[in-house]
């Protein structure tokens, strides 16, 4: 399967963004990340979709669970036409 990059670098580790229903409402990026992180902090779980090349103990395809702060600050980043979170590995607090 194709990534939609080369590399992730350090000790970074991208996570698949829950998807949000299409309410028909044409939202600002910002208001769709603040949704998105809403949601996501609800679930708790999260599935890696890719790690960096330092990353140590987390595997692609693992479920994390990221703590709230962590997920208010990160990075969303489009990848696919899919958004991403992007986050250092020591966000992730418990992996199943």
């Amino acid at each position: 399967m194709e990534k939609g990059f080369e590399m992730l670098r350090g000790t970074r580790v991208l996570l698949k963004a829950p998807e949000l229903k299409n309410s028909g409402i044409e939202l600002t990026e910002e208001t769709e990340a603040q949704l998105r992180n809403e949601y996501a902090s609800k679930l708790g779980v999260l599935e890696v979709y890719a790690v960096g090349t330092a990353v140590e103990d987390v595997t692609e395809g693992d479920n994390v669970y990221v703590h709230e702060f962590a997920l208010g600050s990160a990075e969303k980043v489009r990848i696919n036409d899919s958004v991403m979170f992007l986050i250092n590995e020591r966000d992730i607090a418990i992996i199943w």
